[in-house]
């Protein structure tokens, strides 16, 4: 079977699509060539992580018939219908890591998961409930404690390895989103319109929130980039921000309006990579931007696809979930494989477009202009 590549640059006059060899879609293949592959069964992934079996894990959020699942798939492409596995609930699959004790651990909507990474059936994976409250979308992180932490409603959760959850209470009236971890080893998040932080003891105190300006609103991701400041999505205005670790805000608006950038990461090419959920695109930023002409974007093949979170492969590639066709994508960047593609059989061929449609996270957005904050 084929895959189906497609090379589109930002400012590119015009579309270049061919058809190539599954071999050759990671190698030799130019920055911003994108691939994408559909997973075999009924599906809508959501978020999206790496595994230290060199594979592509996805978090299934259930938004269809038959529930959610998580599911894993080669860099090659190859996956087949044993490799997605029911989760033993009902709710909402949000997102996945790998924890400090070599499991992989997801969020749902009110529960964290914990699973071998060789996980086959359903029995193998264990729950521990929050008890109350549901789960931020999109973020769960090891911290610097050995614990995996997650948002919870207006809380910021931290689970051990064992089992043991714990909520610690935030000044936030909104949900809490985009857990991650700074460089001076606290936990970073968005409280819509703020940023703020918070240490493993669960303080946060003086000089540890940072309110947007009037209008920006809905902080969607957060990631510590290569240069030691967190950097971020939001969704109004459509944007990727940054934040230095003394507070300073610079907000770097993106060159489609209404793209609604989701889901943060950074590339083996140094660059934060970001997915574009209403944009229908791939963005990356350098961390020397000095204004939103500095990004550039990365149209996907088929319509309404909304990408909404994104992990680097060991292929060298940013890999992206595609919620409404059920099916994972790659982007070449100009960094070379870190290790072995993970490989497999020939994925199967790609489906006609799904008619799903979410009303996750979407939103009437608007543009602003550049300006520092501080």
């Amino acid at each position: 079977m084929l895959a189906q590549t497609i090379r589109r640059g930002a400012t590119a006059l015009g579309v270049v699509v061919a058809i190539a060899m599954l071999t050759s879609a990671s190698a030799g293949a130019a920055a911003g060539t994108i691939t994408e592959y559909p997973i075999p069964v009924e599906t809508t992934p959501y978020g999206i992580a790496t595994g230290p079996e060199g594979k592509i894990w996805f978090v299934d959020s259930g938004n269809h018939v038959g529930g959610p699942s998580v599911g894993r798939m080669a860099t090659s492409g190859a996956i087949s219908s044993s490799d997605v596995v029911p989760l033993p609930s009902s709710k909402l699959g949000l997102a996945a890591t790998l924890g400090p004790d070599g499991n992989m651990w997801l969020e749902q909507d009110g529960q964290i998961d914990k699973m071998p990474v060789g996980v086959s059936l359903t029995s193998e994976i264990t729950e521990y409930s929050f008890g109350s409250g549901t789960g931020g979308y999109g973020s769960i992180v090891p911290g610097p404690d050995g614990r995996l932490w997650f948002g919870w409603n207006t809380q910021v959760g931290a689970i051990t390895t064992t089992g043991t959850i714990t909520g610690y209470a935030t000044s936030s009236s909104t949900s809490v989103s985009g857990v991650t971890v700074g460089a001076d080893g606290k936990l970073w998040f968005g409280e819509g319109n703020k940023i703020a932080r918070m240490d493993t003891a669960g303080n946060t105190g003086a000089g540890n929130e940072f309110p947007l300006e009037p209008g920006e609103n809905q902080i969607n991701g957060l990631v510590l980039g290569p240069d030691g400041n967190i950097w971020f999505s939001l969704g109004l205005p459509a944007a990727v921000g940054r934040i230095t670790p003394a507070g300073t805000i610079t907000i770097f608006p993106t060159p489609t309006l209404n793209s609604l950038p989701f889901g943060l990461a950074v590339g083996p090419d140094k660059q934060i990579w970001f997915a574009e959920s209403n944009g229908n695109a791939i963005g990356t930023i350098p961390t020397t931007a000095t204004s939103g002409a500095d990004i550039v974007e990365y149209p996907l093949t088929f319509s309404n696809t909304n990408p909404l979170y994104m992990t680097a492969g060991p292929d060298g590639r940013m890999w992206f979930n595609e919620f409404n066709r059920g099916a994972l994508g790659a982007i070449t960047t100009n960094a070379a494989p870190s290790g072995p593609p993970s490989g497999g059989e020939t994925p199967p061929a790609l489906r006609p477009e799904a008619k799903r449609r979410s009303a996750l996270h979407r939103s009437a957005l608007h543009r602003s202009v550049l300006r520092p904050w501080g």
